[in-house]
């Protein structure tokens, strides 16, 4: 009588293609939930920013979103009478580009490009924002190039 021992087992080969195949769904999965993960870090931010405006919000001098574009280079102020123009007013030439949401350089609603020196926005010297060393400001900013020599985005008066 002969026995035969016959035992079925994976062959190095087969184990490798299941190996490759496993790290190939990872890593469409770590890509697709990346995109999730900076959105739900956005809105964390958002909510944070929502949360010290709201507790600020007694004191609220201007406010401006500068998520539209500035009609004769001059920036609304939804909360005050305080608009600000794009460059210093008189006869800068270099004004930050306004972008559309659908442009995809903003991430919420539209925003402005500073790509030059010289580019800002001038909150003017109206005395409404004279404030006695008490001053908030926030920003949502994405950098994207080193610009030399860069020395404002936003100024007040002189």
């Amino acid at each position: 009588m002969i026995i035969k021992n016959k035992q079925k087992s994976f062959t190095l080969i087969e184990l490798l293609v299941v190996i490759v195949i496993i790290g190939i769904l990872a890593g469409v999965i770590m890509i697709s939930t990346s995109s999730s993960i900076d959105k739900a870090n956005f809105a964390k931010a958002k909510a944070f920013s929502s949360t010290i405006q709201n507790e600020l919000l007694s004191n609220l001098v201007s406010e401006w979103s500068f998520d539209e574009f500035a009609i004769n280079n001059v920036t609304k102020d939804s909360w005050g009478n305080n608009h600000g123009t794009l460059g210093d007013g008189t006869n800068n030439t270099t004004f930050p580009t306004y972008k559309t949401k659908d442009s995809g350089e903003c991430v919420f609603g539209g925003c402005y490009n500073f790509s030059q020196v010289g580019e800002h926005i001038n909150l003017g010297n109206n005395t409404n924002l004279n404030v006695n060393n008490e001053i908030t400001f926030s920003f949502w900013v994405m950098p994207k190039t080193q610009i030399s020599n860069f020395d404002r985005i936003v100024e007040k008066g002189d």
